[in-house]
């Protein structure tokens, strides 16, 4: 139903099987979240903290739609794209 993840590479895994990725969140000042910067979808967050407390009972996309989250991040981490998104800079 769901993936907790702390990297990027583990949440476009499992988007790719149809699961929704939800961030763990160290509750510190600084995200490690790599999907935050470009804030295209937007997926859930768990404190660290509620871990005992959480119980998943929705997910934010179907499997079609994971499929095709995971498909344009995959897209966007071409070597070609990542250069020219460098030199634009």
């Amino acid at each position: 139903m769901i993936c907790l993840f702390r990297t990027s590479s583990t949440a476009i895994e499992y988007l790719k099987m149809g699961v929704n990725p939800i961030y763990i969140s160290l509750n510190s000042t600084f995200s490690n979240n790599t999907f935050d910067l470009d804030n295209t979808y937007n997926f859930d967050s768990l404190g660290i903290d509620d871990f005992d407390v959480f119980v998943p009972t929705k997910v934010a996309y179907r499997k079609n739609k994971c499929v095709e989250i995971s498909n344009y991040y995959l897209r966007q981490s071409s070597y070609l794209t990542f250069m020219k998104y460098i030199n634009e800079r």
